[in-house]
C-alpha cells in the first residue's frame, strides 16, 4: 500500500460517502462567493486531510510494531518512523484546530442561499461519520437530492 495521499487504496468508505454527497462543494461547481459555502468547502477539505493523515499514521505505526506477517521494525529504522509519527501528530493537531475553528464559524454564520444550506448539510453528513445509521442516511439522501435538483420546466439547477 502506498503512502501517497491520492492512492486509491487510501480512499475509505467514509470519504466516498462524503465525496458523493458534496461533489458540488468540492469541485468548484458552486462559486465560493457565499461565505457559508467557502467555510463548508474548507471544513470538508480539512476533514479529508485529517482522514488521510490518520491513515498515514496507522500505516507507519503498523510498520513500527510489525504484524502477524512481519517482524517488528529494526531499531535504526524505528527512530525515523517515530520522528515521522511525531510530525504527523503535530500536523493532525494543527488541521484539527483549523477544522474546529471553521466549524465554530460555520455554526455562527447564517445561510443566505440554497447553496449555503447544502454546504451546512454536507458538513452535517460528514460529522455524522459516514458509517451509516438512519440519521446519516436521511441527511445524506436529502443532500444528494438537493445538490442534483433541477427545474422540471427548464432543467436548470435549483441551487
Amino acid at each position: 500500500m502506498s503512502d501517497h495521499p491520492d492512492d486509491l487504496a487510501s480512499v475509505t468508505r467514509r470519504l466516498l460517502i462524503i465525496g458523493a454527497s458534496t461533489a458540488g462543494l468540492r469541485t468548484g461547481v458552486w462559486p465560493t462567493q457565499d461565505r457559508v459555502v467557502e467555510l463548508a468547502s474548507n471544513w470538508l477539505a480539512a476533514e479529508e486531510r485529517v482522514d488521510r493523515l490518520y491513515l498515514r499514521w496507522a500505516r507507519l505505526e503498523a510498520v513500527l510494531i510489525g504484524g502477524k506477517r512481519s517482524a517488528p521494525c529494526p531499531p535504526h529504522a524505528a527512530a525515523s518512523i517515530r520522528a515521522k509519527l511525531t510530525t504527523l501528530d503535530r500536523e493532525i493537531e494543527t488541521v484539527d484546530d483549523q477544522r474546529q475553528s471553521l466549524l465554530t464559524t460555520l455554526e455562527a454564520t447564517p445561510c443566505e442561499s440554497p447553496r449555503a444550506a447544502l454546504g451546512k448539510l454536507a458538513v452535517a453528513v460528514a460529522r455524522l461519520g459516514g458509517e451509516g445509521g438512519p440519521e446519516h442516511l436521511l441527511v445524506s439522501d436529502a443532500v444528494s437530492f438537493l445538490a442534483n435538483a433541477k427545474c422540471v420546466k427548464c432543467g436548470a439547477n435549483l441551487h
